[in-house]
């Protein structure tokens, strides 16, 4: 819709709805099962990945146009939630920018094609985008999964 309004060149555009992609791969990082990435993760980078918050989720985000952050942030567990549904959404909108221009930022997607020979879209379009380990993808860094997994535990052991 921005394209088409001219708002966003169609470059642009892609970019866009890639990021929103990869930023809803960053907020599974909860889940065993979300997204295709999972079936390429070896059984420990899955644990790190889960955070001890469900054993499968689906997160679903949705915009508006001209609106920078989401409308709403939904989760569903599938009742194998540690925490209730809404708690995870909480943890979501709490620990993850979903505005599309932080997503460019956090991934730094403007550099990424500079800094891999001008080819990284290219090594995506390939072979998705989602549990490469070929290549470094900044969107499949699990930095968060300790953190999430303490906001889960309330008694500070870690489990």
């Amino acid at each position: 819709a921005l394209v088409a309004a001219g708002a966003l060149s169609f470059e642009d555009g892609l970019i866009l709805v890639s990021k929103r992609a990869m930023a809803m791969q960053k907020a599974c990082e909860m889940t065993p099962s979300t997204m295709a990435a999972v079936l390429a993760l070896p059984d420990e980078k899955v644990e790190e990945v889960c955070a001890g918050v469900a054993d499968e989720v689906l997160v679903q985000v949705a915009y508006a146009i001209g609106v920078a952050e989401p409308v709403s942030i939904m989760v569903d567990s599938f009742g194998t939630g540690k925490i209730s549904d809404d708690e995870i959404s909480d943890l979501v909108a709490k620990n993850f920018d979903l505005r599309p221009a932080a997503i460019i930022k956090q991934f730094d997607l403007r550099n990424l094609p500079a800094k891999n020979g001008g080819k990284f879209y290219q090594l995506l379009a390939s072979y998705g985008h989602m549990g490469r380990t070929d290549i470094d993808v900044p969107w499949e860094v699990t930095d968060k999964a300790d953190l999430l997994k303490n906001s889960v535990c309330s008694c500070g052991c870690k489990c």
